[in-house]
């Protein structure tokens, strides 16, 4: 039924010697407080290992040990708010006291784990586990009422959470207390859900459940059905110690009062080498009542004195257990007693530090007090020193206004400049406007004069009119007048001021007529545009565009256009 688990503001110079003062008075302060300052971390790990080696210490039986290395952990899971810690070493520590038979202290220490779970909500599991431990010493003190209800609401979580293992154990538990209570149709059903919910594969656990049944039936006295389910138990190969001579008891004792005595030696003869020394008596006992009833007396007195002997080995062995526990009791009391001498010595020990920090801080204070005076008597020397400051600051801001006026004046020159670059630029951007409307006009202008000499042409030859060969005359002398004018170049010019001049620093053998064709081709004119502003055929200024490539050594004559747009 038991189970277990587990920087610093500069100040003037003359406050140096009481500044300096105060840090060692606070470093000192700090030393003696040391000892006494642990990270919540390493106080942790000490009781987590306290909990280990006391854990150890119950598997080898050194209960003292144990009880020693748990209260350790507990003092110190207490101090530090460790709740985990605090109710692993409680709980354990009811474990230890469950074990050397002191019920009493056992059940208030569960009792301490249980309010440890409730305060601080602890899961299920945990509250469950203290629980238990709770039931067990109540059925030790055959308090059969108290432990079934406490086991019993432990069960029926059990069921709700749907815990095979939970359920499996507690109603094997239940069982057992319902055949002390002689509940037999009670316990039959809790043994039925005990084995339902029992791992098939378990054997050790399913055996369990089925002993209790045998027990059940024994103590009803169906001997038929105890026979049966015996034999099943004891075919399996996994079945513990306790459970198998469990069951060749009741078989003994059953086939005993049958007389079938036979049967009942074979199965003493099995019980003995599995029994413990406290079932040995009983078996010895039987075998006596067996051999006597065969006439073997010789025998029968044999088994009498092994009854005899065993007894006193058990006397003994209970004379030394509880020499044992009372030993481990004065133990316990005497570390008791040595943890509240520690408290007490430790509580004198803050008290002492607790003056000397007092005291630490009383010159730290004194030496604050006596910076204080000492700046106030700096308080002239720091005004005299602000005021020298001021007056250099009010210099330094006189400057700055200097110089930001000065600024001032400068952008505001840049500003006209840059105003009169953006007149300048708008200016060739009207002439550049205004040349390259004047080119088009005169470029229409000279395509309609061509196209009335062609019709003019076609006229003059079905008819001789002198007046009309004199207009025909007075045309061409339009085309070629105009195409002889400087005015183009000299407007182009005055929109494009460096074009001209640095075309002719890299290519001075330019004549005026290239200069003009270079013009039109930077106004991005077409070829027949070209042609008819300069009065000459379209294939004409092809073969002209082609001559002047080769004269600016051009590869070929369509790069003479790329060129001149990004000269």
């Amino acid at each position: 039924m038991h189970t277990k688990s587990h920087t610093a503001p500069s100040r003037p110079a003359a406050a140096t010697l009481p500044a300096r003062l105060t840090a060692v008075c606070m470093a000192v302060a700090m030393m003696l407080a040391a000892p006494f300052v642990s990270t919540a971390k390493s106080k942790a790990e000490e009781a987590d290992s306290l909990i280990r080696l006391g854990e150890a210490d119950v598997s080898k039986e050194h209960f003292a040990d144990a009880i020693q290395h748990f209260m350790g952990a507990q003092q110190i899971a207490q101090s530090e708010h460790l709740p985990d810690l605090l109710y692993l070493a409680t709980y354990d520590m009811g474990i230890c006291y469950f074990y050397i038979s002191e019920f009493g202290e056992a059940l208030n220490c569960y009792y301490a784990a249980h309010d440890i779970c409730v305060k601080h909500k602890m899961s299920q599991q945990r509250l469950d586990q203290v629980q238990v431990g709770i039931a067990g010493v109540y059925f030790e003190e055959n308090n059969f009422d108290k432990a079934a209800e406490i086991l019993d609401k432990c069960y029926r979580q059990a069921l709700h959470a749907k815990d095979s293992i939970s359920i499996a154990s507690y109603a094997s538990n239940l069982a057992l207390i319902s055949n002390k209570k002689k509940e037999w149709a009670k316990a039959l059903q809790y043994i039925g859900q005990a084995e339902r919910w029992t791992n098939p594969h378990d054997t050790i656990q399913l055996s369990s459940a089925r002993t209790i049944r045998t027990e059940t039936y024994m103590m009803q006295h169906r001997y038929d059905e105890v026979t049966a389910l015996a034999d099943s138990i004891l075919a399996c190969q996994n079945v513990h110690n306790n459970d198998r001579t469990t069951v060749l008891i009741y078989l003994i004792e059953i086939f005993t009062e049958r007389g079938e005595y036979a049967k009942a030696l074979a199965y003493s003869s099995e019980a003995l080498a599995t029994a413990s020394a406290r079932n040995k008596p009983w078996l010895y006992d039987k075998l006596a009542i067996i051999y006597q009833r065969q006439g073997h007396h010789q025998l029968a007195l044999r088994m009498k004195d092994s009854v005899i002997y065993y007894k006193d080995s058990l006397s003994l062995l209970h004379d030394h257990q509880l020499s044992e526990n009372e030993r481990i009791r004065e133990d316990v009391i005497q570390l008791r007693s040595d943890m509240e001498r520690n408290e007490t010595y430790l509580r004198q020990h803050r008290y002492i530090i607790g003056l000397l920090i007092c005291v630490i801080l009383l010159i730290a204070l004194i030496a604050y007090q006596r910076t204080r005076i000492l700046r106030s008597k700096n308080q002239q020397d720091k005004r005299l020193m602000e005021m020298e400051m001021e007056h250099q600051r009010q210099e330094r801001l006189l400057m700055e206004r200097q110089m930001k006026e000065a600024e001032l004046t400068a952008l505001h020159e840049q500003e006209v400049a840059r105003h009169k670059q953006q007149i300048t630029e708008l200016s060739l951007e009207q002439k550049k406007r205004e040349l390259s409307a004047t080119t088009l006009f005169v470029s229409s202008r000279n395509a309609l004069i061509e196209d009335l000499l062609k019709s003019l042409s076609e006229v003059a030859k079905t008819s001789s009119s002198p007046k009309l060969n004199e207009l025909m005359l007075h045309l061409k002398h339009m085309l070629q007048d105009h195409e002889k004018s400087n005015d183009f170049l000299i407007n182009f010019e005055s929109a494009n001021p460096d074009f001209i001049r640095r075309i002719k620093e890299r290519h001075p053998d330019l004549t005026t007529s290239d200069l003009r064709f270079l013009a039109f081709l930077r106004m991005n004119l077409s070829t027949k545009e070209i042609a008819s502003f300069m009065g000459i055929t379209p294939d004409s200024c092809k073969r002209r565009k082609i001559r002047l490539s080769q004269k600016l050594q051009l590869p070929t004559s369509s790069d003479l256009s790329t060129y001149v747009m990004q000269f």
